[in-house]
């Protein structure tokens, strides 16, 4: 994605009963839960590489988000 794009992540639950998340530097939170689809949307205003994490089961379960720069 690059910077200045309206992002929709859908995330569906599929193991654990909940999942307390977070994208850290876009002060996003938001809770995954088994059987649901979880819809985040945001505005991609910040460039770099994001950490996107769940709360419960660090350091394993963590991933990345990549913003490209504007042109």
């Amino acid at each position: 994605m690059n910077q200045g794009d309206e992002v929709t992540l859908e995330i569906l639950g599929v193991n654990g009963a909940e999942h307390p998340s977070a994208i850290v530097g876009y002060d996003l939170s938001f809770t995954v839960k088994r059987g649901q689809l979880t819809t985040v949307t945001f505005n991609a205003d910040k460039a770099g590489v994001f950490e996107f994490r769940c709360g419960t089961h660090q350091p394993s379960m963590v991933g990345e988000l990549s913003v490209l720069p504007g042109s």
